[in-house]
């Protein structure tokens, strides 16, 4: 369970989000074989 994450400064002024929505972590390979991670919300 996430209790709170981090955001880039792209996103805010605030680094920690502490109120996030539930979300699952996907970690697909890539063409290439390597890891990557994308995050869906969990309706």
């Amino acid at each position: 369970m996430t209790t709170w994450s981090l955001r880039p400064p792209c996103e805010g002024d605030e680094p920690a989000d502490r109120d996030p929505p539930p979300e699952h972590a996907f970690h697909p390979g890539d063409e290439g074989g390597r890891p990557t991670t994308h995050y869906r919300v969990v309706p």
